[in-house]
């Protein structure tokens, strides 16, 4: 996490209570409301297009998610690590959405624009069997060794065997003490299992876009009033009314870890500009739409407040197009360095990477992005907690994932407030897990 004000949750465990609950899986104020499904919304695809899953981690499920209740049948939530998405296991978005494009190929949605595909990739099926497999794998996985001291990530990455051209996956599992993890298989359904060090340095460790000014797009410094300061996603469509609002990191809302878990953020002030500097400017405040597992909130304008869809990178300023599919994503860490993919952050501006990890489970006390955890290789620091990482297609922004983590620490930049920060990798929640959990779209 980065936030530049140090609003930091360390790494641990919450323990569930009675009824298996973890601190902070309450229901969020508002609810969800009626959402139309996804297979009328979207035509010829299903629902479970964009990785659409059951919400275990809510106390009620999805109002439309009924479908998935009969298919799995009731799933109870797990007491171990309830929050590394149990229904993963049984969401496929490619199954049920590939169109043939010969015998030995299907195409998988990419890039997805409200209810529209803007682009298909044509993969093997080979490949496509065996991302199920490795998805189903790597849940096993989290399901037998999750719960222990040692283990502080399990992913997908990119493996050694091609599959129909594709390169496949392997199972990441990071531990604090890979000597413990001398135990653990080598493989799990002839996937292969891979032991790592854990970043020695994780979470908060050039100035851009911090201006104090009435608007706000993706980009751009958005900050807690009386609080720190990080960088906004985007600006996104909400489905109940024509109003705009602001995706941000959520953790830049909250003191602490214990404040996150004992108080809503629904109220709390978001301003422009930068603690350090003379002039803030009031936007709004955090809507009822917030989660702090997967660190994101939604920002509601106030009434002098707009905010546009596209990406401040002092570059190309790409509209917010879409978001990128569950499976693309997969593509993507799968086969390396194939898709650049670019982020955007008030501390490092726009830089470029690759996606390396997907369907990401954490263990930390306060956030652990619902499972659905991305990494790229772009650069992220200190005040760059929230902004975006897209795709770009046509000259527009796809977004990949929110910006809210440090991963690996690979040098030092000054920030917006004079202060020396690492920088590493940036990691965080998926874009279409957000769209897929809250009444909201990109583009």
């Amino acid at each position: 996490m980065s936030g530049e004000s140090g609003n930091e949750g360390g790494p641990g465990r919450d323990e569930p209570d009675g009824n298996g609950r973890r601190a902070g899986d309450e229901p969020r104020e508002g609810g969800h409301g009626e959402a139309p499904s996804t297979l009328d919304r979207r035509g010829v695809l299903t629902d479970a297009m964009d990785g659409r899953r059951p919400n275990f981690l809510q106390s009620e499920s999805p109002s439309d998610d009924a479908s998935w209740t009969d298919r799995v049948g009731a799933i109870t939530r797990r007491g171990a690590l309830s929050a590394l998405g149990a229904g993963a296991l049984f969401g496929t978005d490619f199954l049920s959405t590939v169109r043939g494009a010969s015998p030995k190929t299907v195409e998988i949605p990419a890039l997805l624009s409200g209810d529209s595909v803007v682009k298909y990739e044509k993969v093997s099926e080979d490949w496509v069997q065996h991302r199920e497999q490795a998805r189903t794998a790597k849940r096993k996985l989290v399901d037998a060794v999750g719960n222990r001291p040692d283990v502080f990530s399990v992913g997908l990455t990119q493996g050694e065997g091609r599959y129909g051209g594709e390169r496949g996956f392997r199972i990441r599992v990071q531990s604090t003490d890979p000597a413990q993890a001398r135990d653990l298989p080598d493989s799990v359904e002839d996937v292969p299992v891979a032991v790592e060090s854990a970043p020695e340095s994780h979470g908060p460790g050039g100035c851009n876009n911090a201006y104090d000014e009435e608007y706000a797009v993706g980009g751009e410094v958005v900050g807690w009033t009386g609080g720190g300061y990080g960088t906004a996603t985007a600006a996104v469509n909400y489905d109940y009314s024509d109003e705009t609002y602001l995706l941000h990191c959520a953790h830049v809302f909250w003191d602490d870890c214990d404040d996150a878990k004992n108080n809503s953020l629904s109220g709390r002030g978001a301003h422009r500009g930068t603690y350090c500097q003379s002039g803030q400017t009031g936007i709004g405040e955090v809507s009822w739409m917030w989660d702090r597992k997967g660190d994101y909130v939604l920002i509601e304008p106030d009434d002098d407040s707009s905010f546009w869809q596209y990406v401040d990178d002092n570059y190309g300023y790409p509209d917010i197009a879409g978001r990128v599919s569950e499976s693309y994503i997969d593509y993507m860490a799968s086969n390396g360095d194939d898709e650049p993919i670019y982020s955007m952050g008030a501390t490092d501006g726009r830089t470029e990477g690759d996606i390396i990890t997907s369907d990401v489970s954490f263990t930390f006390t306060c956030i652990n992005f619902r499972d659905e955890g991305v990494e790229a290789t772009t650069q992220f620091a200190n005040g760059d907690s929230g902004g975006p990482t897209w795709y770009s297609y046509d000259g527009d922004a796809y977004i990949t994932h929110v910006n809210s983590y440090r991963y690996w620490d690979h040098g030092t930049v000054e920030t917006c407030c004079n202060n020396t920060a690492q920088y590493g990798n940036a990691l965080g929640t998926a874009g279409y897990y957000i769209q897929n959990d809250e009444p909201i779209s990109f583009g």
